[in-house]
């Protein structure tokens, strides 16, 4: 956009990208089902330009959530800053960090409720499945902390992952893979996988994945 002298400026409060779209309907399910009371920390794999984080916490959402984006590329986080006024958001805390060591490591949060942990990494372009993202080094505690289990529970159990550039059978092997290494405690869990129109990457095929 630009603003009233004809200079681009940068709108905190759209997105265009449909997986961001998606992402954000994932968060307002989850914020409504988290249990409890008090604030929620929404985990976020891949912060890039902030451009998500951003427009989520320029909602409303922005009383009662705070996001914590995982980001490796320093040079995306400083451009944010700069530019994006990322720098001046409060509610908003970038650790610069591989994201998979992140989650393996047990850095995600434990102490809060979350409603849902965002994976916006597109791990998927390379036609398979990194062998770690595929660990259950990485989905044990991603769904530990998804479903808030070091509270008793309380968290939404909702992850969601950017699939981009990958074709049906392989997000059907991630759901199966992510699936497997949740836990066995009489969960009841699904995996749904909507690929939207106007895909960057792909046309519409397959649309619901169970």
């Amino acid at each position: 956009a630009r603003d009233d002298t004809g200079e681009p400026i940068f709108l905190r409060d759209r997105l265009n990208a449909s997986s961001h779209q998606a992402m954000t309907v994932v968060v307002a399910l989850g914020l409504g089902w988290c249990g409890g009371a008090g604030e929620r920390v929404l985990p976020l794999l891949g912060g890039g330009g902030l451009v998500l984080p951003m427009a989520l916490l320029a909602s409303g959402l922005r009383q009662t959530m705070r996001v914590l984006a995982v980001e490796m590329d320093k040079t995306a986080t400083e451009l944010a800053m700069q530019f994006f006024g990322a720098a001046t958001e409060p509610r908003l805390r970038v650790e610069e960090a591989d994201a998979l060591d992140f989650v393996c490591r047990g850095r995600l949060p434990s102490d809060v409720p979350v409603p849902a942990v965002l994976i916006d990494i597109d791990f998927l372009r390379g036609g398979a499945i990194p062998e770690t993202f595929g660990s259950a080094d990485f989905w044990r505690p991603a769904w530990l902390c998804a479903l808030g289990s070091a509270l008793g529970g309380g968290g939404a159990g909702l992850v969601a992952v950017n699939t981009i550039g990958a074709g049906p059978e392989l997000v059907d092997a991630l759901a199966a893979t992510a699936l497997s290494h949740a836990p066995t405690d009489g969960t009841i869990l699904a995996a749904g996988v909507f690929e939207p129109c106007g895909s960057a990457d792909r046309s519409l095929r397959g649309g619901w994945s169970h």
